[in-house]
């Protein structure tokens, strides 16, 4: 399936991501995989990550499963199918293109 195909279920609205986001507790992990101390370090440099990035990541037409998606009952066991901040710990300092596929499309 092409970017251009993508189903959106969330609206490209980085506020509303932002809101979205901000509802989960940083205490609690929210899926399978994901352990607390991860978790926590996983969501403030989401938070910072939307604070920063999130306008010019709809502009280049990501998803919030691009960012955020994971496999519903694998959570983050399954890396393939995890968002790119997810999974990732570190402060995101560039956002090209998203990618070919996501978790949405697999």
């Amino acid at each position: 399936m092409s970017a251009s195909a993508k189903t959106k279920i969330v609206p490209a609205d980085p506020e509303l991501w932002r809101k979205a986001f901000l509802d989960l507790c940083p205490s609690v992990s929210p899926c399978p995989g994901l352990t607390g101390a991860n978790w926590s370090a996983i969501y403030e440099q989401a938070v910072g990550s939307l604070d920063q990035r999130a306008y010019e990541a709809v502009q280049l037409d990501w998803t919030m499963l691009d960012l955020f998606g994971v496999r519903p009952g694998a959570g983050t066991i399954r890396s393939d199918f995890c968002g790119a901040l997810v999974l990732g710990m570190e402060p995101v300092f560039a956002i090209e293109g998203p990618p070919d596929s996501g978790p949405a499309e697999r």
